[in-house]
């Protein structure tokens, strides 16, 4: 896989895109929806922030729904974290939701 660096390709200037001068186009479409899914990605996790709610993943996959019109599941979410493990920072939180083990 070539190396990653910081261009503008679908959306805004903050795009994710490889370091080849090729077309965008030619990185095929699955890497497509994932530029446009990391460029949503961080739209929404900025939005959040400014609004002073928690970035959880329903709050930023409701917002990427909104923003690219697709579903956006934990897999799309472990394919970016995979292709940029320094470009993404995330935490796994367990939720108390009543449940005790005895």
């Amino acid at each position: 896989m070539p190396g990653w660096t910081r261009s503008s390709l679908l959306r805004g200037s903050s795009a994710w895109a490889p370091a080849s001068a090729a077309a965008p186009s030619s990185a095929g479409p699955s890497y497509e929806i994932l530029c446009e899914f990391f460029n949503c990605f961080e739209s929404s996790t900025r939005l959040l922030r400014m609004k002073g709610s928690k970035a959880t993943f329903p709050n930023i996959c409701a917002s990427i729904r909104n923003l690219a019109e697709r579903r956006f599941t934990y897999g799309h979410l472990a394919q970016l974290k995979y292709i940029m493990p320094e470009a993404m920072m995330l935490a796994f939180i367990l939720q108390n939701l009543g449940v005790h083990d005895l």
